[in-house]
């Protein structure tokens, strides 16, 4: 019975966009309803919490062409949210990478456009400062005021991205480094972008976001960060493989970028 309710919604293009619905409602619905998949299988990096399955995020009918057609590594998918606290698989990855890749103990931190379980975490035992992400083009610090910035899906949308990754070169100490996430295809040959382009409509159909002027191709990702200055590490899936246990996009890559003048 409940196959064939799943296989009737999914007939008239209902089942993922209620599915999605989970992740938007307060946490205390999501352990509600997901309290029977309490159990060993995934562990919030946040909280502590432990799920057989985390709560699931499509993308609506209005973008998911433009991510299917170009195959682009984005946040949604299976175990996008915890039932617990509400934390993304985007949140718990980078949390992951920080752990073991950037000692951040009584550093200055840069975030921009912050993610608040993220954001909250790092203040704990950092000196962090936040920004809007639309600012990071024009980034009111001084030259070298950071230790690290995070500035994670703010680049897809400014017209301009490469004047905001030299924003963030400029306001990064001395061997600082940068994590810097993108939306992204390996199958793409080259970023297709319009950076003038202020059609929502259009822009969910093109680049698979609302706010979106681009979609990078990764060779093209990595070489513009490299162009700014960067010194450039590429987390692959299969280095993240040990954090996979935290419900993260399996198949996303991690940017690091360095800077070392």
């Amino acid at each position: 019975m409940k196959e064939n309710w799943k296989s009737f919604l999914k007939s008239i293009s209902l089942y993922r966009p209620l599915r999605s619905v989970y992740g938007r409602w307060p946490s205390f619905i999501n352990r509600i309803v997901y309290r029977k998949y309490k159990g060993r299988g995934y562990t919030c990096n946040f909280c502590g919490a432990a799920y057989m399955k985390m709560v699931p995020e499509y993308p609506g009918y209005d973008i998911e062409k433009a991510l299917t057609t170009n195959q682009v590594i984005a946040a949604y998918g299976e175990n996008v949210y915890c039932p617990d606290c509400g934390s993304r698989n985007a949140e718990r990855l980078i949390k992951a990478v920080i752990s073991s890749y950037l000692p951040i103990h009584k550093k200055k931190v840069l975030h921009c456009a912050p993610e608040r379980r993220l954001f909250e975490w790092m203040g704990q035992f950092s000196d962090v400062s936040a920004v809007d992400g639309s600012y990071a083009a024009n980034l009111p610090f001084r030259n070298g005021a950071f230790d690290l910035v995070i500035a994670n899906h703010i680049f897809e949308s400014i017209p301009d991205d490469q004047k905001a990754m030299r924003e963030i070169h400029r306001v990064l100490s001395r061997n600082g480094a940068a994590i810097l996430q993108v939306h992204y295809s390996s199958f793409l040959p080259g970023t297709i972008e319009y950076p003038t382009l202020r059609d929502p409509q259009q822009q969910a159909a093109l680049f698979g976001d609302k706010e979106h002027v681009r979609i990078y191709s990764l060779d093209d990702y990595v070489l513009r960060l490299i162009q700014t200055g960067f010194r450039v590490r590429v987390l692959t899936p299969s280095e993240l493989a040990p954090f996979r246990r935290y419900g993260i996009q399996e198949t996303e890559s991690v940017f690091l970028a360095y800077r070392s003048h």
